[in-house]
């Protein structure tokens, strides 16, 4: 089912929104992005579970971030609606060191998306990193 050009534009700000919170530290940004008891999961492994353990993972990394990062996505598609689509793009990680700036990882983002209230969230996101051997989800 094609995806209404509205709501294409609504997911499209939410991936800009994930990417400028997660890159700027904004912890409670970060974890509006997501409904409630949204999931973030990578093939890292990591599983990253509901709004207290998203918001901690956030300010975890932003604590440990020694250099700027920039999430980027591209290659987007988006199926479903009127309350819930699935959405696949591709996805990559910069990092600015004083030696230039470095790929860290690529990957797949394979997520769910659902209505709540007036606004589109991440019900789950799988990060399937550019791993030999990794698993990208249906």
């Amino acid at each position: 089912m094609q995806t209404d050009p509205e709501v294409r534009r609504s997911l499209l700000d939410l991936h800009a929104a994930y990417a400028f919170s997660i890159d700027s530290g904004d912890a409670d940004a970060f974890a509006d992005c997501f409904t409630p008891d949204g999931v973030l999961e990578t093939t890292r492994p990591l599983v990253v579970t509901g709004r207290d353990e998203l918001v901690a993972f956030a300010h975890d990394r932003a604590r440990h971030a020694a250099d700027p990062c920039r999430h980027l996505t591209w290659h987007h598609t988006f199926a479903g609606g009127p309350d819930q689509v699935e959405g696949r793009c591709s996805a990559a990680v910069l990092q600015t060191t004083s030696a230039g700036v470095q790929v860290l990882f690529t990957a797949t983002y394979v997520d769910w998306f659902v209505q709540s209230g007036e606004k589109w969230r991440l019900l789950r996101r799988f990060v399937a990193m550019d791993l030999p051997g990794a698993d990208v989800p249906d």
